[in-house]
C-alpha cells in the first residue's frame, strides 16, 4: 500500500512538472527557457560555434485553439499564397491556412505541429506552409525534430516534397528536403541556387544521403548554417557539409509540404496525400540587428547537445565575461573549414 502511494504521488508529480514546464512555453514570450545563460555552444563536424539567442517551440502539448493564440501569431506566420500551372509544374499549387493543424496521438495525449497536402482533382496540389515572424537570423544551428506520413498514419503518398529550410532569397537558403517519390531512407541537402541561369544543375549546389533510416519515423533534422560553411545532421550523427553559396542574408525559418506536379517533386495521384508532423523546433543564433532577451558578452555558457531533457539548456561553463562578436549578430566559430588554425574566426 505504501509502494502504490509512493507510485501515485511520484506519477502526480511527473504530470504536474510536465504541466509546468508546457506553462512556461506558454507564458514565456521568447520560448527561451535559459533565462541563466548568455550564449550557447555547439559542436558539430569540425567546427565549434557560439551563439546569443536559443528558442523552442514545443508542440507536444498544444491546446486546439493554439494556432489562432497570441503565442503562435507572436513566432509564426501561415502562409496563403498560390501558384500557376505552367508547362514544368501542370498542377496549381494553393496554400490552405487549414492546411495546417494539431494532431493528437491516439495512444497518448501529447499533439504534433502537422503539415498537409493533397490531391483532389486533375489540377490542382493543396499544400502548406509556415514561416517564422523573425526574419533577421544570420548564422544558427536549427533543429526540427519530425516525420513524413500519410493520412491515418499510412505511408505518404508520392509526389510531395516536405521541407524545412531557412530562406531570405532564392540565392540565400539552406534546405532539407524529403521527396516522397524518393526511396524511404532518402534525404536531400541543398544550398540554392540549385540551377543556373541557363535552368542547368549545379551539381555542388546539393548533395543527396541514401540507405538513412525512414523519414517516417521521428528524426531530429539539423541545419547548422556557419559564416562559411553549412553541416546538415540527423539525429546528431553528421550527414552533408558545403561550403557551395553558404547563406549570406538574414532569414527566416521555414516548413512545407507541397507539390506542383512536375519533375522535382513528381505528380501525386488523385486521392492522395501527405503529411509532415513535427513535435517541436529549437534554434540558436545570431542575428543581423538587436533582439530582446540577452545581454552582450558570453559570460554563461550552455549547451543544447547532450543535455537531460531537450529544450532545455544547461551550463557547461561560467566565468570572465567574453564577448565573441555578437554585436551586430556577428558571433564566433573555430575549426572552421577555412580556418583550421584554432584561433576564433569572425561568423560573420
Amino acid at each position: 500500500m505504501r509502494s502504490f502511494t509512493l507510485l501515485a504521488l511520484l506519477s502526480i508529480l511527473g504530470v504536474f512538472c510536465a504541466l509546468s514546464r508546457a506553462d512556461d512555453q506558454t507564458t514565456n514570450p521568447l520560448k527561451d527557457n535559459s533565462p541563466n545563460c548568455s550564449c550557447y555552444i555547439i559542436n558539430g563536424g569540425n567546427d565549434t560555434a557560439y551563439f546569443k539567442y536559443h528558442r523552442f517551440w514545443d508542440f507536444r502539448s498544444l491546446t486546439p485553439d493554439h494556432l489562432t493564440s497570441d503565442a503562435w501569431n507572436a513566432d509564426w506566420s501561415i502562409q496563403s499564397w498560390n501558384t500557376s500551372a505552367s508547362s514544368d509544374a501542370p498542377l496549381q499549387r494553393i496554400n490552405l491556412v487549414e492546411n495546417v493543424g494539431i494532431l493528437t496521438s491516439d495512444d497518448s495525449n501529447i499533439t504534433a505541429l502537422t503539415l498537409n497536402t493533397f490531391r483532389n482533382n486533375s489540377h490542382t496540389q493543396f499544400t502548406a506552409e509556415i514561416q517564422s515572424i523573425q526574419q533577421n537570423i544570420k548564422h544558427a544551428s536549427i533543429r526540427f525534430h519530425a516525420r513524413v506520413i500519410g493520412r491515418n498514419g499510412s505511408e505518404a503518398s508520392k509526389g510531395a516534397c516536405a521541407g524545412l529550410f531557412t530562406f531570405a532569397d532564392d540565392d540565400n537558403e539552406s534546405d532539407i528536403e524529403i521527396l516522397t517519390q524518393d526511396p524511404m531512407g532518402t534525404i536531400r541537402y541543398t544550398n540554392q541556387p540549385s540551377l543556373s541561369a541557363s535552368g542547368n544543375e549545379i551539381p555542388q549546389s546539393s548533395i543527396t544521403s541514401t540507405q538513412l533510416p525512414p523519414v517516417s519515423i521521428f528524426h531530429t533534422h539539423r541545419i547548422d548554417w556557419l559564416a562559411h560553411a553549412t553541416h546538415w545532421f540527423l539525429d546528431a550523427s553528421l550527414v552533408a557539409s558545403s561550403m557551395y553559396s553558404v547563406p549570406r542574408k538574414p532569414s527566416g525559418i521555414f516548413m512545407n509540404l507541397w507539390g506542383d506536379g512536375g519533375v522535382w517533386t513528381g505528380e501525386m495521384a488523385q486521392g492522395g496525400s501527405a503529411v509532415l508532423v513535427v513535435e517541436w523546433v529549437e534554434a540558436v543564433f545570431n542575428t543581423s540587428g538587436p533582439v530582446a532577451g540577452r545581454a552582450e558578452g558570453c559570460e554563461v555558457v550552455c549547451r543544447v547537445d547532450g543535455v537531460r531533457e531537450v529544450g532545455w539548456p544547461e551550463v557547461v561553463k561560467t566565468g570572465r565575461s567574453v564577448n565573441h562578436g555578437f554585436k551586430r549578430g556577428m558571433g564566433r566559430e573555430r575549426g572552421s573549414s577555412q580556418g583550421r588554425s584554432g584561433k576564433l574566426n569572425s561568423n560573420d
